[in-house]
């Protein structure tokens, strides 16, 4: 996990330079990120307490205002994803103009799609740290856990993209050897790490959906709680498993614009 993190940090200042305020835009479009994942998730707490009848007791004008504040949230989120997607090709393209890099046609293109992946890369990270403090204000010990299954997640992802780093740069010495190398074998290669990463990841998720259901069963935990914490489980593996095959891109993009 170290190894992971030290790599993206590099890039970041790679691929922002000092100066110009490009680290504090990019800075900017991770805290967006952030929030966006939070926002989701009350989303969701919002709608399992409607759905639930929780608002009963509650007068026309609060109903009215949980309805308001529901559609709010959910309206703001997807628009705040969608700026945040097309606005950092902006910030990209101005970091790249003002690292007066000279660089060829083909390491350009790396150079982007490596952009692209260490920025999905942190935003990824940023949602996992939201996850991580959304689940332990909801319920303590589920959150506990949770910061034990994200972090055996990251260090099992860490050993399959060190050696998949490995696998990229001889695709990429190869290629400078003028070495074929058949497009199955390095597309395989790739798809094969990523999707077996997601395999073991889902182990960390099938371990936290047992534990909330037997806290369900105990009466240890509301149901509105319990909905939230289930589906921000299954944004978190998603997350993970997204994680995995970014790294394995990421990986395949340092290679080839080293």
């Amino acid at each position: 996990m170290k190894e992971i993190f030290g790599n993206l940090v590099a890039s970041f200042k790679e691929v922002f330079p000092k100066g110009g305020g490009h680290r504090w835009r990019a800075f900017g479009l991770i805290l967006i990120a952030s929030v966006i994942p939070l926002s989701q998730l009350f989303v969701i707490r919002v709608f399992s307490g409607m759905i639930l009848h929780t608002t009963k007791n509650l007068d026309v004008k609060e109903i009215v205002l949980n309805f308001l504040l529901f559609f709010a949230l959910f309206g703001s989120t997807h628009l705040a994803t969608y700026w945040q997607k097309v606005y950092r090709v902006k910030v990209f393209e101005r970091a790249f103009a003002a690292g007066e890099r000279k660089v060829t046609k083909y390491k350009e293109s790396w150079e982007w799609a490596l952009a692209f992946e260490m920025s999905n890369l942190l935003h990824m990270a940023t949602t996992a740290l939201v996850l991580i403090v959304f689940f332990a204000s909801i319920n303590i010990w589920m959150g506990l856990l949770n910061v034990v299954v994200v972090v055996i997640s990251f260090e099992i992802i860490g050993v399959i993209y060190r050696r998949q780093m490995a696998t990229q740069k001889g695709f990429a010495e190869a290629r400078d050897k003028k070495q074929q190398i058949d497009t199955a074998v390095r597309v395989g290669s790739r798809i094969r790490s990523g999707e077996f990463g997601t395999l073991m990841t889902s182990i960390g998720y099938i371990v936290l959906l047992a534990v909330l259901l037997l806290l369900k069963l105990q009466d240890l935990i509301v149901a509105a709680d319990a909905i939230t914490l289930f589906l921000g489980m299954r944004m978190q593996n998603s997350n993970l498993s997204n994680v995995s095959g970014a790294l394995m891109r990421y990986a395949r993009a340092r290679a080839q614009a080293d």
